[in-house]
């Protein structure tokens, strides 16, 4: 009777140790199952990763820069070949610090008051002027010899170290470039009535010219009046008035009149010779009697008198000499006075500065 009982007692507690280990496997199921998915998700960060260019916190809430060329005002060359005040150009960057000098400002132009030796650049009205190793060409508005400013355009020079800067805007044509050994720049600046060659070189090892540069060889030709323009000769045949192909009107007489101030000739006090020079011309007038020459009875040009706008002639008790005074002038004139004759010599060799005295007696 006993037998069936503990059979039955180890089938009950064998069903409570299945039991038990079905559940124990469940659970180590489980428990595998949780472990694969952290591993699935760590797997998934470490391949996913952070983005390299993710900005930081610090860097998100920086604000970036802007370009330099892109800040609103910033001067610039062209304003100060132009001639803006506020312009004050930066340093050109392929040319190595400390070496050369930044494009200087406008108020350091102005505040330069020499005009650099630029052959040519008075006939054309045009500015030059030297700061440091900047030379500036500048020719602004409207002049009669050639017209208004258009533009400028550099033909041959260095544009890899931005050793020039060109500008044209409204009736303003400027030309800014270093002057420093090994130099050699060709420029042609446009104008209503035509075009002018500016050229400018230092020879690498040579000592610094004298001369900075030059317009048309240091001898400017302009193309003469407009078309259909006439040109008025005074009464008894002066020249005065007169236009000359390449040149600028002759002053009229009242333009000498109103031109007080007198030019340097040697010994022309002494025998009562008016001196003048208005714009590129000089006039010599020599006048009434006095004790040293006696009274003027004529005057004739000897060497030079084929150049054109030279002319010799009287007027009245008055012997004339009207020449352009620009760079390879060689005249020679002969004055007759009623005690002799005087010999006028007026020269300025090419490539030379402009001389103190237009000539001499």
């Amino acid at each position: 009777m006993m037998i069936p009982s503990l059979r039955s007692s180890r089938v009950h507690h064998r069903t409570r140790l299945g039991s038990s280990a079905e559940g124990l496997s469940r659970l180590g199921f489980a428990v595998g199952l949780l472990g694969m998915g952290l591993c699935v998700v760590a797997l998934a960060a470490c391949e996913k990763g952070e983005p390299a260019d993710k900005p930081s916190k610090e860097t998100a809430s920086k604000p970036q820069e802007k370009p330099a060329a892109a800040e609103k005002g910033k001067p610039t060359v062209a304003a100060a070949a132009k001639g803006d005040p506020q312009a004050a150009p930066a340093a050109t960057p392929l040319i190595p610090k400390g070496l050369r000098s930044k494009v200087p400002t406008v108020a350091e132009y102005k505040a330069q008051s020499e005009s650099a030796n630029v052959l040519g650049a008075r006939e054309l009205d045009c500015e030059t002027k030297l700061v440091r190793e900047w030379l500036r060409v500048s020719c602004r508005g409207t002049n009669e010899a050639r017209g208004t400013a258009e533009r400028v355009h550099v033909v041959k020079g260095d544009t890899m170290q931005h050793t020039f800067h060109e500008f044209s805007d409204d009736e303003v044509a400027s030309l800014v470039m270093r002057f420093e050994p090994g130099v050699d720049i060709k420029a042609i600046f446009k104008f209503t009535r035509g075009e002018h060659v500016f050229k400018s070189r230092w020879p690498e090892g040579a000592a610094e010219p004298e001369v900075k540069g030059h317009f048309d060889d240091g001898s400017v030709v302009l193309e003469g009046p407009p078309p259909g323009a006439e040109a008025p000769v005074a009464e008894g045949g002066a020249p005065y008035g007169k236009l000359i192909p390449g040149r600028t009107t002759i002053p009229t007489e009242a333009e000498y009149a109103a031109h007080l101030r007198e030019v340097g000739v040697t010994n022309s006090t002494l025998l009562q010779c008016e001196t003048k020079k208005v714009r590129e011309w000089l006039r010599v007038r020599c006048f009434g009697t006095n004790d040293a020459r006696g009274s003027a009875d004529g005057v004739r040009v000897l060497t030079g008198g084929s150049a054109p706008g030279v002319f010799a002639f009287m007027e009245g008790d008055a012997a004339t000499l009207i020449m352009p005074f620009v760079p390879n002038t060689k005249v020679l004139a002969e004055f007759n006075f009623s005690k002799g004759m005087r010999l006028f010599n007026s020269a300025w060799e090419y490539g030379a500065p402009e001389p103190a005295r237009c000539g001499a007696f």
